[in-house]
């Protein structure tokens, strides 16, 4: 039952993560008529540098913005990628604690490969994801009323004096995340990182990133407060509550699920590598399609322990983003596979190069 609830809190916290995420981008694309990711539209190039920048950030911040960012459509596949190729999860802070130098070479070298990635797929496969949910998909939708109805006044006192069930729910909702996150309940995770034969567990909030989240739900729960019914029930409620959260959430509780029963019957860490480099190779891809923060930390282990060399950490790094990619998974299971499908063919490239270089 333990295990459950766990598994249920992970689930709903990386969850309310995205929906946070995701309702943020919808009002201030509203609120600036639709001009406020114009810049970033406009330019696949700009996309991809910036879609980079963000899978940077440690943990998965950047991740779930950036998938938001592409299930509205203002992305491409290209962006993605390379934010996806940039980011390897939690493991970012365990990297940049016992190891801080290579840590930063690796960003570095990620950041470059995914910048180099993204251009390629955007200038020479740019309908490589035209079978996909998101291809072309006019996700926001500004309505006469948002254009009408000022969404920037302040109507605070008579949406609480009127309160509608959505509002309340929302309220409560955000109230409750806020109270959670400062409560640290989830703190011994970033105390006790672990994987053992009962639960797999390497989901790491640190202190700032809640912090962060906490200051992102306060601004989400002001914009509740304030903003028209109108904005509220089609935009926020109708689009992401009731078309995303619940599809996002089961979704994301089921793979965590599957993960943490899996490696019930699984010893990570006494998998036989039988001290083969194409043996290293091929765990580290076949465990970054795990989309879940913890399978990395083998090979971090491993390099430390100078059992592996540094092309089968970066090779893990490339393939694996942690929890980023559960929100994508959860929305377009197809854009998920070609995802991971692309970082696969940039891992199997540098372990060649790393093969025969000799790194």
């Amino acid at each position: 039952m333990t295990i459950f609830f766990d598994i249920f809190f992970e689930a709903i916290t990386i969850t309310s993560f995205v929906i946070i995420m995701m309702l943020l981008i919808e009002y201030f694309n509203i609120k600036s008529r639709g001009k406020w990711f114009e810049n970033i539209g406009k330019s696949k190039t700009k996309q991809i540098f910036f879609g980079a920048l963000l899978g940077l950030i440690p943990g998965c911040l950047g991740g779930y913005a950036i998938v938001s960012l592409y299930m509205h459509n203002i992305i491409g596949l290209g962006s993605l990628v390379a934010a996806f190729i940039a980011s390897f999860g939690d493991e970012t802070f365990v990297m940049l604690s016992v190891m801080p130098k290579k840590a930063l070479i690796i960003m570095g070298i990620l950041f470059t490969l995914g910048i180099i990635a993204g251009l390629i797929i955007e200038y020479f496969f740019p309908n490589i994801d035209k079978g996909t949910v998101f291809f072309k998909k006019k996700h926001f939708e500004i309505h006469e009323q948002d254009i009408c109805s000022d969404v920037i006044k302040v109507h605070v006192i008579q949406n609480i004096k009127n309160i509608s069930f959505q509002r309340g729910i929302l309220i409560f909702g955000l109230v409750s995340f806020i109270i959670f996150l400062i409560a640290g309940i989830h703190s011994h995770h970033s105390e006790h990182n672990h994987y053992d034969n009962n639960h797999f567990d390497f989901f790491i909030i640190e202190e700032w990133l809640q912090y962060t989240f906490s200051i992102l739900a306060a601004i989400s729960l002001y914009i509740i407060i304030k903003v028209p019914e109108h904005f509220l029930n089609e935009h926020l409620w109708g689009h992401i509550i009731k078309k995303h959260f619940l599809k996002i959430f089961g979704w994301i509780f089921i793979v965590i699920a599957a993960i943490n029963i899996s490696f019930t019957y699984i010893d990570i860490d006494n998998i036989s590598y039988d001290g083969y480099y194409w043996a290293f190779a091929g765990a580290a891809i076949l465990l970054g399609l795990i989309p879940q923060s913890g399978p990395h930390i083998v090979f971090i282990s491993l390099f430390t322990q100078g059992v592996i060399p540094f092309s089968i950490l970066l090779v893990s790094s490339i393939v694996q983003e942690g929890h980023s990619a559960l929100p994508l998974l959860a929305e377009s299971k197809r854009s998920f596979l070609l995802v991971k499908f692309i970082k696969i063919i940039v891992a199997i490239i540098i372990s060649l190069f790393g093969y025969f270089i000799g790194f």
